[in-house]
């Protein structure tokens, strides 16, 4: 399958977030002095979310 985004269907999807509607499931957030740590999580199946990479 083949997705081709649309501005519409994005702002649309930008919205449901502002409003609180979904959000992004997040694993973890790592400093980034860890992102050797958060590569190797980021590895297959390990993760069940987006990794966050914290830069100050």
């Amino acid at each position: 399958m083949v997705a081709k985004p649309r501005v519409e269907d994005l702002a649309q999807l930008s919205e449901l977030v502002v409003q609180g509607t979904i959000r992004p499931v997040i694993d973890r957030v790592y400093p980034l002095e860890e992102v050797r740590q958060a590569m190797t999580r980021a590895g297959p199946h390990q993760a069940r979310g987006k990794l966050v990479i914290h830069v100050s």
